[in-house]
C-alpha cells in the first residue's frame, strides 16, 4: 500500500510554529529556528528539531485518496453544499474502510485520528470557498 501526502508540517516545541511545506522545495523553518520542513507533498524532510518537534503530517493510501476524489466530483456534480460534500467524503471513508475490512476479513477498523483532523480541515476549506 503506497501513501500519498496531503500536508507536510510539524510543531515546534520551542517556540510552538507550524511550518509547511506546500510543495517540493518549499524548504520553510519555524519562527525560531529550530525545525524546518521540505518536499510539500512529494517526500517528508525535517531538518533541525534539537529542541523537540511534533510531526503533523498527514497521509493517506493512494487508492483511497482517488476513492475520495471520485466521491468529491460526484458531490460537486450533484450541486451538493459543503455538508452534502463533507457527507459524501464520509461516507465514503465508510464505504472504504468496509471494502478493506471485507478483503482482510477482520474486526471494523476504527478512524485514525489523521483522517479526522483532515475532515476537519476539508469542512473549513469548502467553508470559506462556499
Amino acid at each position: 500500500m503506497t501513501k500519498r501526502i496531503l500536508s507536510n508540517q510539524v510543531l515546534c516545541l520551542k517556540c510552538g510554529d507550524t511550518p509547511y511545506s506546500a510543495h517540493t522545495r518549499d524548504f520553510k523553518y519555524c519562527q525560531c529556528g529550530n525545525v524546518a520542513v521540505d518536499g510539500g507533498m512529494d517526500y517528508l524532510r525535517r531538518v533541525g528539531g534539537e529542541s523537540g518537534y511534533v510531526d503533523l503530517s498527514i497521509e493517506m493510501d493512494r487508492d483511497k485518496v482517488a476513492y475520495l476524489k471520485i466521491a468529491i466530483s460526484n458531490a460537486l456534480e450533484r450541486k451538493s453544499n459543503s455538508l452534502g460534500i463533507l457527507c459524501a467524503v464520509m461516507i465514503g471513508m465508510r464505504d472504504w474502510d468496509r471494502k478493506i475490512k471485507n478483503a482482510n476479513d477482520t474486526d471494523k477498523p476504527e478512524f485514525p485520528h489523521f483522517e479526522i483532523f483532515l475532515l476537519l480541515m476539508a469542512v473549513i476549506c469548502l467553508s470559506v470557498l462556499l
